[in-house]
């Protein structure tokens, strides 16, 4: 029996030494320090018996591990490194776990209904959270087996020596809408026949996992804050003053930021784009992919970035991340052609290898020319040509209005589901209790606080997270509900043909599509009410000026309500209120702009379950 181990251990490390992962059973995967650390936590957290915590927790978490491996959470994002799903999936349990301690669950049941069921959805949302992200390993990667096959894990575990890859066309979403094909795998039957014991708290749990936040409630808000927090601190930052001072240098952080916005959420090469490759450098749009970046840090924890740009540029360029012009300043001007689409733009100069170290992997170059001029046009001089590229296009496409994913907006304003990068190590890092996260009732998590309250409680005001009070607003302002707004406002960046309105419902409609803007969940700008759709106001007018220099947010909501898309009440106002629908959140209400149409968004439309819009008289906005 033991010349059977030795050479099973032989046969590991050989086929390790050529390049191949050898596969380990799940037991054996959660034998590291830190994952039994997390194990004992999760023990500790749970007032079950030994047995019942051995069959309904520790086995489903073993036969994840067994799926999992040691295969990455993301090729260049959070945990990408040998071991990160794993490490990631057991973390973001843990944080459920201790965020589900500050609720009584099922909301709005007796005491001894709670009590009753309390620790079935103790239980669900520990499985929720389990599976949040698992089919990453399943549509993200390829798996290639040493005998030459490619492997699928609806199969079942990785059964010979692999290695992988990530595939180039992969859709960022789809792990999302796939989850629960790997979910009978990991929780078996005889789990799922507990959890269907409670047919909703079964529904609730299958929504979370397959990306209906509308529809999965509490768990939904639980399961993201938990993905949220273990990400950030991967990254090095501080979620909400939780945890200690990040140990990687601003050096890492920023260069680790840039790599992933550069490969996973930037346009590249393309009339409009805020990056262009040319065989010896990498241009960066100035300003606007530096302020992207200083967002998505800034939304995910990281504390030191220079407010400036100035200060941004000089951090960058003291440490090599980006190359001098021959004036010893960081900004070139330059002047981007291709066929008969020319535009004159401020960039930054970056050494390609800092984002792909290998030549195979980087795009082909770009095919027209880029010319360093030797004086910087006016825009050039001003840097503010950058935002407004697309602008200068001849012929625009809808990605060529400056746009950016939710990472990039609001310089950390918004909360929507953050993408941050990691540490090469996170084995390392001790669990560590989460406090201080935001953790207001499900009404402030659902509407993200962009709520008025009648009363105003002053409790109402304090939630943690610094997002929730910037987003609070009074919609009540004559500028924001008068059906005609008598404001001045900075010259407005416009696409070619089209007017501000015009352009910012461009921005909508994108951001709607591509789910850079969250629509029916937490912090979202855009919600489902009466078969049409709530756009916030003015949260998602200042959301639009955050991505676009030179507009005041008053301008844009004038534009868009002369486009006549809007409900308009009888009493000439623009602003509905939708009422929150809640135990302890009475009079809680969301304020925005009510399309005519549904169909003005190109997304399938969904109410929120848990607004529901006043009654109003309208009138066509045509008779004003």
């Amino acid at each position: 029996m033991l010349g059977l181990f030795r050479t099973a251990r032989k046969t590991r490390q050989h086929s390790e030494a050529a390049g191949w992962l050898s596969p380990q059973p799940g037991g054996q995967l959660l034998q590291s320090p830190y994952r039994q650390q997390l194990i004992g936590a999760l023990w500790d957290m749970c007032s079950m018996s030994r047995q019942v915590f051995v069959d309904y927790v520790q086995a489903p978490i073993e036969r994840y591990a067994e799926l999992a491996q040691e295969l990455p959470a993301s090729e260049s994002h959070h945990h990408a490194y040998r071991g990160g799903m794993l490490d990631h999936g057991l973390e973001v349990v843990c944080y459920a776990m201790r965020l589900r301690r500050q609720h009584l669950l099922p909301p709005g049941a007796s005491p001894e209904e709670q009590t009753a069921v309390g620790e079935l959805w103790t239980v669900a949302i520990l499985y929720a959270a389990l599976l949040h992200d698992v089919a990453k390993i399943l549509v993200d990667i390829e798996i290639h087996l040493i005998s030459g096959r490619r492997w699928h894990l609806w199969h079942g575990p990785i059964p010979e020596p692999y290695r992988v890859r990530y595939r180039e066309d992969r859709d960022y979403h789809l792990h999302e809408t796939t989850n629960l094909l790997l979910a009978q795998q990991i929780l078996s039957p005889k789990v799922l026949d507990w959890l269907y014991s409670e047919p909703r708290l079964f529904g609730t749990v299958m929504y979370a996992v397959s990306g209906v936040p509308e529809r999965g409630g509490i768990i939904s808000e639980i399961v993201g804050q938990a993905d949220r927090t273990s990400v950030s601190k991967a990254l090095g930052g501080d979620p909400n003053k939780a945890f200690e001072a990040p140990t990687q240098s601003l050096q890492r952080k920023i260069a680790d930021g840039l790599r992933y916005l550069v490969k996973e959420k930037l346009g590249i090469n393309q009339p409009g784009a805020p990056l262009f490759l040319t065989d010896d450098a990498l241009w960066l749009v100035s300003p606007r992919v530096p302020r992207e970046l200083k967002g998505y840090l800034l939304e995910n924890g990281v504390g030191g970035i220079p407010g400036d740009d100035t200060r941004l540029y000089d951090e960058m360029q003291a440490h090599g991340l980006i190359e001098a012009n021959p004036q010893g300043q960081s900004v070139w001007p330059v002047t981007i052609v291709k066929d008969d689409w020319s535009v004159d733009l401020s960039c930054l100069r970056v050494p390609p290898a800092l984002i792909w170290p290998s030549a195979e992997e980087r795009p082909e170059p770009w095919s027209g020319s880029l010319t360093v001029r030797e004086k910087a046009s006016k825009k050039g001089k001003e840097d503010q040509a950058g935002p407004d590229a697309a602008q200068a296009t001849n012929e625009p496409t809808p990605d060529t209005t400056a746009t950016a994913s939710p990472s990039s907006s609001s310089s950390a304003k918004s909360s929507a589901t953050p993408a941050t990068d990691v540490p090469e190590q996170g084995a390392s890092t001790s669990a560590t209790e989460v406090s201080g996260l935001d953790t207001d009732s499900l009404i402030d998590l659902v509407t993200g606080g962009e709520t008025t309250n009648t009363t105003t409680p002053a409790d109402d005001a304090q939630a943690t997270d610094p997002s929730l009070l910037d987003a609070t607003h009074d919609d009540a302002s004559p500028e924001s509900t008068k059906a005609e707004v008598d404001t001045t406002s900075q010259p407005a960046p416009t696409t070619k043909g089209k007017t501000l309105g015009e352009t910012f419902l461009q921005w909508l409609q994108d951001g709607a599509k591509s789910h850079r803007l969250l629509v029916n969940a937490p912090k979202a700008q855009v919600h489902g009410v009466d078969d049409t759709w709530l756009i916030v106001s003015p949260g998602i007018f200042r959301r639009f000026c955050h991505e676009h220099d030179g507009v005041s947010w008053t301008e844009v909501q004038q534009q868009f309500q002369k486009l006549g898309l809007h409900r308009v009440r009888d009493d000439g106002t623009n602003i509905h209120s939708a009422r929150v629908d809640g135990q302890n959140k009475k009079g809680r209400l969301v304020k925005g702009y009510i399309l005519k149409r549904a169909d003005v968004l190109p997304i399938e439309q969904r109410n929120n379950p848990f607004l529901s819009l006043i009654a109003h008289r309208n009138m066509d906005v045509n008779d004003e």
